[in-house]
């Protein structure tokens, strides 16, 4: 491998490529594990402020081949399930007293059942739609034709 070499005095004029180059050695030798973030979206982000931008590096990880200890982030845990019933094979969750499907669907069915009724008035076959709709203008219940 080359000799490590500083970045802080790097050339404004560098192409795009060139400063690619140098933050993925920067990287790979600072902060390996950050190596990947070194992409097309990173450089068209960074684009004109790349100088910026490893001064930044410089500040929070050391000059190149004397990086800095980053303090751990812990890891979030997650939060522990509770009341939560075992998964078993034949129905997916555990047999307590639990209501099945087939239960919910009879529930369901009797409730729609007892809400529809059973006999609807006759409707008057000899309609007229005029006198229906003068009729529904006057007890607040007209309706608009298209």
């Amino acid at each position: 491998m080359a000799p490590l070499t500083p970045l802080t005095n790097t050339n404004t004029n560098m192409s795009d490529d060139a400063w690619r180059d140098s933050f993925i050695e920067y990287y790979t030798t600072n902060a390996p594990t950050k190596v990947l973030m070194v992409n097309d979206k990173m450089m068209a982000k960074w684009s004109g402020k790349y100088e910026i931008l490893m001064k930044n590096l410089i500040e929070k990880y050391g000059p190149l081949g004397a990086p800095i200890d980053q303090p751990q982030v812990p890891k979030r845990s997650k939060p522990a399930l509770t009341n939560r019933r075992p998964f078993t094979a034949d129905r997916g969750a555990s047999s307590s007293s639990a209501p099945s499907i087939d239960e919910h669907a009879s529930k369901f069915n009797a409730l729609i059942s007892a809400a529809t009724p059973t006999a609807l008035p006759p409707r008057d076959l000899n309609l007229n739609v005029v006198e229906s709709k003068a009729s529904n203008s006057q007890n607040g219940l007209e309706t608009s034709t298209f």
